[in-house]
């Protein structure tokens, strides 16, 4: 968060009767999350074309569970019956080489879609 930004936060929190320690809390906790808000900014989507289509929710359960416990993962999307994959990701702790590589060994190889 820019000190403006916080400046303005704390004069704001202490005219509406805030303590100065209370309002440096708020200051604070609005600083932490605009720090994290910008750390996950950083997300990309990733779309892969599956070898085949997942036949059931167990086939989709399967590919969530593979990708979703790698680090930097934070959403899946397939559907059963679709070839169509999307994996939104944080590039800097899982590449897509790393995604298409768990879903080989998940049993459901994949290719990366342009």
């Amino acid at each position: 968060m820019k000190p403006t930004a916080l400046a303005l936060l704390l004069t704001a929190a202490l005219a509406a009767g805030c303590s100065p320690s209370g309002a440096a809390s708020v200051a604070s906790d609005a600083a932490a999350t605009s720090t994290l808000v910008s750390a996950t900014s950083t997300l990309v989507s990733a779309t892969f074309t599956l070898e085949e289509a997942p036949a059931c929710s167990s086939c989709t359960g399967t590919i969530n569970a593979a990708l979703g416990a790698l680090p930097g993962v934070s959403e899946v999307r397939v559907a059963v019956g679709e070839t169509r994959l999307e994996v939104r990701h944080d590039p800097r702790l899982v590449t897509a080489a790393a995604l298409l590589a768990e879903l080989e060994r998940a049993g459901m190889p994949a290719a990366a879609t342009p």
